[in-house]
């Protein structure tokens, strides 16, 4: 429910590009960090994104939840001491700066 709310409010914040090579982009909005995954099937099937576009943008809304929650848990209102090591890292893959 949150990250539909999430995408349903603030769906400016998964940015897709539809171009040769589809994919999604979030970006943090405390420290400018960018994360960036191409959407494999919508290269072969561009009739994908538009089916699934929703569910997408639920995939990178949670993307930066977890960064928000891992690397800015003060500002979420999230003690961090209550995270895991994995939370607190928030390995989320193919980041590029």
């Amino acid at each position: 429910m949150l990250h539909a709310h999430l995408v349903d409010a603030h769906g400016e914040t998964v940015r897709i590009d539809r171009g040769a090579r589809p994919s999604y982009e979030v970006r943090c909005p405390l420290c400018g960090e960018h994360y960036r995954q191409a959407i494999k099937r919508g290269r072969a099937d561009r009739s994908f994104l538009e089916v699934f576009e929703h569910d997408v943008r639920v995939v990178g809304a949670d993307i930066l939840l977890q960064h928000l929650i891992g690397q800015h848990p003060e500002a979420m209102g999230v003690d961090p001491s209550l995270l895991t090591e994995d939370e607190v890292t928030g390995d989320a893959g193919d980041q590029t700066n």
